[in-house]
């Protein structure tokens, strides 16, 4: 599958519709948060998606800015979208695909209790992943490990489990952090996910 149309399997699952022609349609989960303007980036092109009640007028400012700008150029883009729907905040992302199965030893100490991945340290659940939004194609993750805890491996334990269950399944898993987050980017790249692409929501 390319990597427009894993893009787009990912918005769907997000939003519980999938854009058309680059046009984002209103969410039907409920959300405070989906974007405006989306702009993802892979290795290859940057692609530009408009939620369907921006303005006709705002929608042609932002393709004749093009992709690429609105992807790097965050004060031009708050100055157009000002003019009628003024941008809260906007989040910057980057987005992975499972790509290897975990084997059965990466997360020996997981446990599987009420559709979470856990681990237990000092009587309590220190870290756990569970599916934040799925469909009948893909699944997104949510992880968590409480802060004393952190830099043990434990996140990876946990998403490596979750992982392996998605792909038994035979579901597509996606899993994201803010680009910023060194933390989550390594790992990410720990267990071998696939970059897909880096996205700037205007929100």
């Amino acid at each position: 599958m390319d990597a427009v149309a894993l893009i787009e399997m990912k918005m769907a699952l997000e939003f519980g519709v999938a854009p058309v022609s680059c046009i984002l349609h209103i969410a039907t989960h409920e959300q405070d948060d989906q974007p405006l303007v989306l702009v993802s980036r892979t290795a290859d092109e940057c692609r530009l998606y408009l939620r369907e009640d921006v303005p006709e007028h705002i929608s042609r400012q932002l393709h004749s800015l093009g992709a690429t700008t609105c992807f790097t150029d965050e004060a031009s883009v708050r100055a157009i979208l000002a003019r009628s729907m003024p941008c809260r905040r906007v989040r910057r992302i980057r987005w992975y695909t499972t790509s290897r199965r975990p084997t059965d030893s990466e997360f020996a100490d997981v446990l599987h209790i009420g559709g979470r991945y856990v681990i237990h340290r000092d009587g309590r659940e220190v870290a756990w992943a569970e599916t934040d939004w799925e469909n009948d194609d893909a699944a997104e993750v949510s992880i968590e490990t409480l802060e004393p805890y952190r830099r043990r491996g434990f996140a990876r334990q946990v998403t490596a489990a979750w992982i392996a269950a998605i792909m038994d399944v035979g579901k597509v898993g996606f899993n994201s952090h803010r680009l910023a987050n060194d933390a989550s980017r390594a790992v990410a790249e720990s267990l071998g996910l696939a970059h897909l692409s880096d996205e700037v929501e205007y929100i």
